[in-house]
């Protein structure tokens, strides 16, 4: 009987043994889980950040966006002077004649011609105000 007390006492140590052994291995496990929670939540946080820097962004590049169009239009005011400047040396001949109509008329179309010559052309004018006003945003 002695035979089959000790088999039964080395089969209880070695349910034991394996019982401490599956407790370790669930403590991994266990740990493992809280690190991926851990990681999920830093990613979480993250996002939150990468938010918020892109909401930055995206209002810098709005006010970026408005200091260029602002620049534009400064450039377009210059290029107008300048075209007006320009159409004053021409002589009017007194045969055809369309008096403060036509002179009103051609005023909106010289700033007209202006403005799409400030956003087409390299005049460099626009740049060089947007690059120096850029350091301060």
């Amino acid at each position: 009987m002695e035979g089959i007390a000790g088999t039964l006492d080395r089969s209880n140590a070695l349910d034991e043994r394996r019982a401490e052994r599956g407790n370790e291995i669930l403590s991994k496990v266990e740990a493992l889980a809280d690190k991926k929670k851990f990681s999920e939540q830093i990613g979480h946080a993250e996002n939150e950040v990468k938010g918020k820097e892109s909401l930055r962004d995206k209002h810098k590049k709005k006010e970026e966006a408005k200091l260029w169009d602002a620049c534009i239009q400064a450039e377009s005011i210059f290029v107008g002077q300048m075209l007006k400047q320009m159409r004053s040396t021409v002589h009017k001949g007194d045969f055809i004649n369309g008096g403060q109509t036509e002179e009103i008329f051609q005023d909106m179309l010289y700033d007209e011609y202006a403005t799409n010559m400030s956003k087409t052309a390299n005049f460099g004018v626009a740049k060089s105000m947007y690059d120096q006003m850029s350091k301060l945003l």
